[in-house]
């Protein structure tokens, strides 16, 4: 089965896309620059729908169901974090901070779920 990620860099290009006056446009990038620079980023597999990042722990087929953590900017300067791991939405992990806190949310998530090794510790 092929892959379906994409490089940081490619998802990097996708959302430097978004209107240079968006609210979410910088937390976005910031946060794709630290998860690409952390320990962890090259165990992630990041690819784009849309204006929405989606990242798995493992490679996958692109129609393949798979744990899968999706941040996608809002409008009014939000960032959702939606971890999708049923596709009962009600049952989704699902939170809603400031572009300001892009990092901190993933940072926390990365420790709640155990996946790899945080980035604070990398």
């Amino acid at each position: 089965m092929d892959s379906h990620s994409q490089t940081w860099s490619e998802v990097r290009e996708r959302f430097s896309e978004l209107p240079k006056d968006s609210n979410t446009r910088d937390a976005m990038l910031a946060l794709i620059d630290h998860v690409s620079a952390s320990a962890i980023g090259s165990h992630l597999h990041p690819w784009t729908s849309m204006f929405e990042l989606r990242i798995t722990q493992t490679a996958h087929h692109p129609y393949q169901d798979v744990p899968q953590l999706v941040i996608a900017p809002q409008v009014g300067g939000e960032i959702e974090f939606r971890y999708i791991d049923t596709w009962k939405t009600d049952r989704q992990w699902t939170r809603l901070v400031p572009g300001t806190s892009a990092i901190e949310r993933f940072d926390k998530f990365i420790e709640q779920l155990h996946w790899l090794d945080s980035p604070r510790q990398g």
